[in-house]
C-alpha cells in the first residue's frame, strides 16, 4: 500500500534503535555413521561421508575455508575453534 507523504524540513532525523532477536538454522542433520574424521585444516575437523570420493581440489578449497572461518572464529568472534566442523556429504545439495 502506498500513502501520500508530507515533506521532511528538519534537520536532523532521529529514530530509537531496537533489536530483533532470530534464530535460522540452515544445518542439515548428518548421521553420524555415515561419516568419517578425515583431517585437520587449520584446527577445524573435516567429516567426510565414506561415499565420497576425496580429490586435491577437494581438499584445497576445504583448506582455503577453513583458513577463513578459523580467522573469523578468532578475530571476529572470538570463540574457540574447536567448536567448528567442516561436512562433506555425497546425497547434500548444500
Amino acid at each position: 500500500m502506498i500513502g501520500t507523504s508530507r515533506p521532511y524540513s528538519q534537520r536532523e532525523f532521529n529514530q530509537s534503535e531496537y533489536s530483533r532477536n532470530e534464530t535460522k538454522n540452515s544445518c542439515e542433520f548428518i548421521p553420524k555413521s555415515n561419516t568419517i574424521r578425515y583431517l585437520n585444516l587449520h584446527e577445524i575437523s573435516l567429516y567426510v561421508d565414506w561415499n565420497v570420493s576425496i580429490i586435491n581440489t577437494m581438499i584445497d578449497h576445504g583448506k582455503h575455508l577453513a583458513y577463513l572461518l578459523s580467522a573469523l572464529a578468532k578475530k571476529v568472534f572470538h570463540m574457540p575453534i574447536e567448536t567448528m566442523h567442516l561436512f562433506m556429504n555425497i546425497d547434500s545439495a548444500n
